[in-house]
C-alpha cells in the first residue's frame, strides 16, 4: 500500500483562511463522496459543498455529486444521522439520497442495510424541471459545524498515481456554495425547509419563487432560492430555503425528508 495525503482549506471572500478545526473522518459529508475512489478506485465526477451560514456560524449543510451512470449523491451533514423519512414512513440513519439518471426516480440508503426504502417517483413540473426532495431541519445546530479536510489514505501499489489523479481533478473541480436563512433568523417557533430542485433551465438566484412558479405552502413566512450549478452537467440544482412554523409540526424529530404536497396540487391544476 503508498500512503498519501491532501489538504482541502476553506477561505472567506476575501481569499483569507478560515478559522476552523480540521477533520479527516471519512463520515465527514465533505470527505464522504471520496470514499468510492479510496476503496474501490471507482472514479467520482463534480462535486458542490453546501454552506450554511448563521449567526456567523458556517455549518456543513451537506455535498451534491455528479456520480458515474449520471446519477446525483446528496451526502448530508446531520450532527445525527438518524431520520424519519415520511414519505415511507421509516426511521434510521441516514447515509446518502440518490438521484436516478433518468431524473424520475430516487431512493434514500440508510446505513443500516436491514432498513429499506422503496423506490420514490420525483415531480416533473415541467419538461426537464423536477422537484426532487425536501428536508426540514429544527435549527441550524443540527449540522456538523464547517471543518478544513484532510485526506488522508492508503492506495495499492500499482495504482496510487491513478487514484491520486482522479482525487485531485475532483478536488480542483469543487464548488463552494453558501446558503444563508431568510432574513439570516429563525424564531423559536420557526424550523428550516429546503425544496431541492433540479432543472436544465435559469435559475435566478434573487428570485423568491421557483421558476416556473409553484404555489407557496401557507405556513411559509420567507423563502429564498439558490442556484447550485454543477459544471459540466448540464443540470442545475435549485436549493428553495423557507422558515416555517409551528416547529412543533415536527414533533420529537431533530430532521426530516418528506415531498411538499402544494407541488403535487400545483402539477394536478396544470393537468400532470
Amino acid at each position: 500500500m503508498e500512503s498519501y495525503e491532501m489538504q482541502y482549506v476553506f477561505r472567506d471572500i476575501n481569499g483569507k483562511k478560515l478559522d476552523l478545526e480540521w477533520t479527516n473522518d471519512i463520515n465527514y459529508p465533505f470527505l464522504s463522496p471520496f470514499e468510492v475512489l479510496i476503496t474501490k478506485g471507482r472514479p467520482i465526477g463534480k462535486i458542490a459543498y453546501l454552506i450554511l451560514e448563521y449567526e456567523e456560524k458556517q455549518y456543513a449543510f451537506g455535498t451534491i455529486v455528479h456520480s458515474v451512470g449520471d446519477r446525483f449523491i446528496f451526502f448530508s451533514g446531520l450532527t445525527d444521522p438518524r431520520i424519519y423519512d415520511t414519505i415511507s414512513k421509516k426511521k434510521g440513519e441516514l447515509s446518502h439520497i440518490t438521484l436516478e439518471a433518468n431524473k424520475d426516480k430516487f431512493h434514500i440508503k440508510f446505513k443500516d442495510t436491514k432498513t429499506k426504502a422503496p423506490i420514490f417517483q420525483t415531480d416533473e413540473i415541467e419538461k426537464d424541471y423536477y422537484y426532487w426532495f425536501s428536508l426540514a431541519l429544527q435549527h441550524p445546530t443540527v449540522l456538523l459545524p464547517l471543518k478544513h479536510l484532510k485526506f488522508n489514505f492508503d492506495f495499492p501499489k500499482g495504482d496510487g498515481k491513478r487514484r491520486l489523479n482522479e482525487l485531485g481533478i475532483s478536488r480542483k473541480g469543487i464548488i463552494n456554495k453558501i446558503l444563508t436563512l431568510p432574513e439570516n433568523r429563525l424564531y423559536d417557533d420557526e424550523f428550516i425547509d429546503f425544496d431541492f430542485y433540479i432543472t436544465r433551465q435559469d435559475i435566478d438566484d434573487k428570485n423568491t419563487k421557483l421558476i416556473p412558479p409553484t404555489t407557496m405552502p401557507p405556513r411559509t413566512e420567507l423563502a429564498r432560492l439558490y442556484n447550485v450549478s454543477l459544471l459540466d452537467t448540464g443540470f442545475k440544482f435549485g436549493i428553495n430555503i423557507s422558515r416555517m412554523r409551528p416547529r412543533k409540526a415536527l414533533e420529537k424529530d431533530l430532521v426530516r425528508i418528506y415531498h411538499h404536497e402544494y407541488v403535487k396540487d400545483y402539477l394536478k391544476k396544470i393537468g400532470k
